[in-house]
């Protein structure tokens, strides 16, 4: 998983780098309710002024998904880590079919909203579909 926009650490050697970073994800991890394990915290590319991504391994594929599936709770909660993102580990090849999709995906919402409709386009499966509406499921969410 990639993790971006947690702050990097001003300590002197990788090993207390490491530390601080796997003390951020555990930190995250816990916010979210996930009871994540993992291995080899990695900043991606070379050092610069901006921050760079965190890769990490985790230790089982249900964990994996149960902290992509819990990912978007991070944004909500008002702490350190709002703006933190977690993101799949995706091959060149998986990303510029997910970009692909993505395209896709803005050209239909822009036809909808040109025809006057409100629909609301999602990524599943590899697939562009149709999601719920926004105004039925804003209204699902009043019911609650």
């Amino acid at each position: 998983m990639i993790f971006f926009n947690i702050p990097e650490s001003n300590k002197e050697t990788s090993d207390e780098r490491k530390v601080d970073d796997t003390k951020h994800v555990k930190a995250i991890s816990n916010q979210i309710n996930c009871d994540l394990t993992f291995t080899n915290p990695i900043r991606l590319g070379k050092k610069s002024d901006k921050i760079r991504p965190l890769r990490i391994t985790a230790n089982s594929i249900e964990e994996k998904k149960h902290m992509l599936k819990s990912a978007r709770n991070i944004s909500r909660q008002d702490s350190v880590y709002s703006k933190v993102v977690i993101k799949p580990d995706m091959t060149p090849l998986q990303r510029e079919d997910h970009m692909k999709l993505v395209k896709l995906k803005q050209e239909k919402v822009e036809e909808a909203r040109a025809k006057g409709e409100d629909d609301n386009y999602i990524i599943r499966n590899g697939q562009v579909v149709l999601g719920r509406r926004r105004d039925q499921s804003q209204n699902q969410h009043k019911d609650r």
